[in-house]
């Protein structure tokens, strides 16, 4: 499978994000609360703390779902996408969630307004762990967990990703190029976290592997001791996929090109998604 190219599964209806030297202002530094007591747990440690053995971790596919089935038009959201915030949900995590739309707002054409009614929706609610589905299952209210641990805004915005249809970095096609997977050091039971997908299920549209994504894997992710499962192919190490969305504010207009946001002028961040503006 190798040489082929990954996108998110989501086709979403937006516009084109662009963002030059000229057009990138600078960021501001984020502050996560201390969630965990100094543990600095991520988000897969979280969910094998709390017994979940799910898709790669954080991802939850119901009995007729298949990877290949996220691919297409029934999986898009709307350019703005509607939540509700169940009430069994901390207070920090509903304002580090608010938080986490702002960073979507400013920073893509994406946003999130309170659910009024509509046929489908992302209801966020404290779960056993942080997870999500990928892409918008057509199921009406769309569970999406924030659990104990998982108020960091980089978690949100990591399983709000999935739920706008992207997949982890490290399972594109390509992966095999960039990175080396250490089959021995996987837990036991584990190992089909580290599959990859084909091109039908999804496409990067020529985008570059990111070893920095927020959607790529820790070094150590699933690991059966002190080695690392996941080794670069160059001298590069693999950042933590908690780390903060590293992207910058960029500028929107009408196309139907990819959607990207950048860590700076000169490198790529994340997946890509293919946008249309011919759907409201």
């Amino acid at each position: 499978m190798a040489g082929k190219t990954f996108t998110s599964a989501l086709i979403l209806p937006c516009v084109c994000l662009l963002c030059g030297t000229a057009l990138c202002l600078p960021m501001t530094k984020i502050k996560d609360y201390d969630v965990d007591g100094g543990r600095d747990l991520d988000i897969f440690d979280i969910n094998e703390e709390a017994g979940l053995n799910l898709v790669e971790g954080d991802i939850v596919l119901d009995e007729r779902q298949t990877r290949n089935s996220i691919i297409g038009e029934e999986y898009r959201w709307p350019k703005t996408i509607p939540y509700y915030m169940e009430d069994d949900l901390e207070i920090n995590a509903k304002g580090v969630i608010l938080k986490a739309f702002e960073q979507y707002r400013l920073k893509s054409c994406i946003d999130f307004k309170p659910w009024s009614g509509e046929a489908n929706y992302i209801s966020i609610f404290k779960g056993s762990g942080c997870f999500s589905s990928v892409g918008n299952q057509r199921v009406g209210k769309q569970r999406l967990s924030i659990g104990t641990n998982c108020d960091r805004i980089a978690t949100i915005e990591h399983e709000f990703l999935h739920a706008l249809g992207f997949w982890h970095e490290q399972s594109r096609a390509d992966r095999n190029d960039y990175v080396k997977i250490m089959w021995d050091y996987i837990s036991d039971g584990r190992e089909h976290n580290f599959n990859t997908y084909d091109d039908t299920t999804s496409s990067s549209l020529g985008v570059p592997y990111d070893y920095g994504s927020m959607m790529h894997y820790s070094k150590n992710a699933f690991s059966n001791g002190s080695q690392p499962t996941i080794v670069t192919k160059i001298l590069l190490s693999v950042t933590s996929s908690d780390s903060e969305w590293n992207s910058v504010t960029v500028t929107c207009s009408n196309c139907t090109a990819s959607i990207t946001a950048l860590r700076d002028p000169h490198s790529w961040t994340h997946a890509t998604l293919n946008v249309r503006t011919s759907v409201v």
